[in-house]
């Protein structure tokens, strides 16, 4: 269905509704917006380019509308295709060093988070900064009511085509979506008031009665209304560490989405002692073929129950979560503000009565890092979320260079040294499972150092330390007799670790180490040594004594 390009009033959808009424109480409007932001490097045609941002607004209805409200009840108009679609122009040549790194980091950040006008329009945003005249810096924001993740993956890649198109002198040719957003909106009105939903609903009333609270050991306590500000912790893991898991899951028939979650969810295990947890996913809401070319807000998200009890192993553990997830794209309709409202939980802004973590996997075609246009190197630069909406928002990204970890959490309750254990932790799980799927999911137990560090910096959380820690003499034993990788090694370790100790035989987690770690730690070995040392021996052979006698047969290897 098409429809002509005349002003035209047109249903919500229900999370457009929803959206439209919290925009409506929340003064940081900018948390509903998605950014990406890009690099892009060589001969950049910023006509053909802003041609092409044209061409798209034109396409998708959704990206021309507007939201308004007459007492209390919004409305959304979809006008026609503009004239020309603004793309904003900032000229920062010139700059180096320490000026110009702080020009990418804040410039693009500070247009792309500015808040949007649901009434005045438009909800999308183009923003382009010149650093010099082949290298520059692309910023693409759209409000969270007229678009989702799986929208943004569809704009930049007909961005790319029509960029290819308009640069060589042509015109793109896509077939036009069969449906539009609003065929979608009457759709789900309907099913809104069908005995559907009122099934969908049972369903979910009897998946999470019962749930417990997922509470978080924190440096501070949780903020009580959503919008605060964000941290963000970026991870690109190596790529023998992404080949692992692929392989892995290759091997066990499992998708890595369900292998992720389940690291997670054995962790989120470890550090609150539940063995029932609650995970927020992100669902697309596409059900359907012809919904995948229309942009618009169809993402919902479900909760995952995780069922850790009875001693399973991270086999047993990853098909529990397989068939329960085939279960939530069954029921994924029920938009979850219902689900909340049937369970009868006191509604709040935030926190969210049901999950404080979400975990979302974005595959290769899917993910930001997809993004190409012709003649150019095109960078994906770090994900920013400027306002926490959950305790913890981790999401996996599949890139071409690997996997990317981006986490972001509440600044005013977790201290970014907790989010970067939590990461380590992650990838601990992850290494394990891979080793060996028959092994106990108990066994992967935190060490008394971490238990010791959450327990310090949390209050009481019920963990227990029976050992105490070793002097300070102990831990210098046997280093006078080290050899002289065994002694560099050491070094490497104390700098990167910060600490002044270090024992040969100590297991690199207990003196604190996480995945930051293990990256900086296999790139000094690297300018040290002059070998590459795969990153996964640290979370198996992970001492000193071991790494350095790893090296050392590395170094005798033939070049």
């Amino acid at each position: 269905m098409t429809s002509d390009f005349s002003s035209d009033r047109v249903v919500l959808s229900f999370a457009q509704q929803q959206l439209w009424f919290s925009s409506q109480m929340t003064a940081d409007e900018a948390c509903y917006n998605i950014r990406l932001h890009y690099r892009l490097r060589g001969p950049l045609d910023a006509t053909a380019l802003c041609r092409a941002l044209h061409w798209i607004v034109g396409r998708h209805e959704m990206l021309r509308a507007t939201f308004g409200g007459t007492e209390g009840t919004p409305s959304c108009l979809i006008g026609p295709p503009p004239p020309e679609v603004a793309l904003t122009m900032l000229d920062r040549v010139g700059y180096e060093g320490a000026e110009l790194e702080r020009i990418i980091r804040t410039d693009l950040a500070a247009a792309t988070a500015t808040p949007f006008d649901l009434a005045a329009g438009p909800l999308y945003r183009f923003t382009l900064v010149r650093l010099a005249d082949d290298d520059h810096l692309l910023g693409l924001a759209f409000h969270r009511i007229v678009a989702d993740g799986w929208s943004v993956g569809l704009t930049t890649s007909e961005l790319a085509d029509a960029y290819g198109c308009f640069r060589a002198g042509q015109i793109p040719h896509r077939p036009a979506p069969q449906l539009t957003y609003r065929d979608f909106a009457t759709t789900q009105a309907t099913y809104l008031d069908s005995a559907i939903l009122a099934e969908d609903l049972d369903f979910w009333a009897a998946r999470l009665a019962g749930l417990p609270e997922l509470d978080l050991p924190a440096d501070r306590p949780r903020p009580l209304t959503s919008g605060t500000a964000s941290g963000n912790l970026v991870i690109d893991y190596p790529a023998d560490f992404y080949r692992m898991l692929l392989d892995f899951t290759e091997q066990r028939g499992v998708l890595l989405s369900i292998m992720l979650t389940a690291a997670v969810a054995v962790v989120l295990g470890r550090y609150t002692g539940l063995d029932d947890i609650a995970i927020g996913v992100p669902m697309s809401g596409r059900t359907g073929p012809e919904l995948e070319q229309v942009v618009g807000t169809f993402a919902n998200i479900v909760v995952l129950r995780v069922d850790l009890s009875g001693d399973p192993s991270f086999g047993d553990l990853l098909d529990r979560i397989s068939e329960a997830s085939d279960e939530l794209h069954d029921h994924q309709d029920a938009p979850l503000e219902l689900v909340v409202d049937r369970m009868a939980q006191v509604r709040q802004a935030e926190p969210n009565p049901l999950f404080h973590v979400s975990v979302q996997v974005l595959g290769p075609s899917s993910s930001p890092s997809a993004f190409t246009l012709a003649g150019l190197d095109v960078e994906w630069l770090e994900p920013v979320t400027s306002s926490a909406r959950f305790d913890l928002e981790i999401s996996f990204f599949q890139t071409a260079r690997g996997l990317r970890l981006h986490v972001a959490y509440p600044a005013q309750m977790f201290d970014r040294r907790r989010i970067e254990a939590l990461a380590g932790h992650v990838a601990q799980i992850l290494c394990a499972m891979s080793a060996d799927p028959a092994a106990s999911v108990a066994a992967a137990i935190l060490t008394d150092a971490e238990r010791y560090e959450l327990a310090a910096s949390s209050g009481e959380r019920g963990y227990v330390i029976d050992a105490e820690p070793e002097t300070v003499s102990a831990k210098d034993a046997g280093l006078a007799q080290a050899t002289p990788t065994e002694s560099g090694l050491a070094e490497i370790f104390r700098s990167v670790l910060d600490t002044s100790i270090v024992d040969l035989d100590a297991n690199f987690f207990e003196l604190g180490g996480n995945s930051l770690h293990a990256n900086r730690i296999v790139n000094r070995v690297k300018q040290a040594w002059g070998v590459r040392m795969s990153m996964r021996l640290l979370y198996s052979d992970n001492n000193v004594r071991a790494v350095a006698r790893a090296i050392d047969e590395l170094c005798e290897k033939p070049a």
